[in-house]
């Protein structure tokens, strides 16, 4: 299910939200059963706006909350002494959920416009609250201890580009 409402004032100022409600599942080969996909987001929020401000100037901000990947947890671990490392106890198929993940994005965008082309001068925070979004877990080398992937954290960049 999806709900998207979208508004623009032409010139001034332009915004949406986005909500996505879903589940993702497939079967694995040779099973009829149907499981969780490692990509499946249950709930997926997006809320984008951004305005004219001044002079060729732009201002807008793009906010994202979506459910945290299924994951499957390890419940607990044996050294196996002929091969030399431990062997991992799997709980459930997909069980677990790494947290939500959130985001805020602003950005800042100046156009230049000439007879023939356009250029555009950008500015893009990402991230800007430096929140710390997990992607995937890891374990350490005996699996008693989880070390969290993490996405990008506060990441500001800086672009041109050129319409003809």
């Amino acid at each position: 299910m999806e709900l998207f409402v979208h508004q623009r004032v032409p010139g001034k100022s332009f915004g949406w939200i986005s909500y996505t409600l879903s589940k993702s599942e497939r079967n694995r080969r040779g099973d009829d059963e149907l499981h969780l996909f490692a990509l499946d987001q249950p709930h997926i929020l997006n809320v984008i706006y951004s305005r004219h401000v001044a002079a060729g100037f732009y201002g807008g901000f793009r906010f994202r909350l979506t459910s945290g990947n299924p994951y499957t947890p390890v419940t607990g671990a044996t050294l196996d002494a002929d091969a030399n490392r431990y062997a991992a106890f799997r709980g459930a198929a997909s069980s677990e959920r790494l947290p939500l993940y959130h985001q805020l994005d602003l950005r800042l965008e100046k156009s230049f416009v000439y007879d023939e082309w356009i250029l555009n001068v950008y500015v893009d925070l990402m991230n800007v609250y430096n929140q710390r979004n997990y992607e995937y877990y890891m374990y350490d080398y005996r699996y008693r201890r989880i070390i969290p992937l993490e996405g990008l954290p506060f990441l500001p960049s800086f672009g041109v580009m050129g319409k003809f």
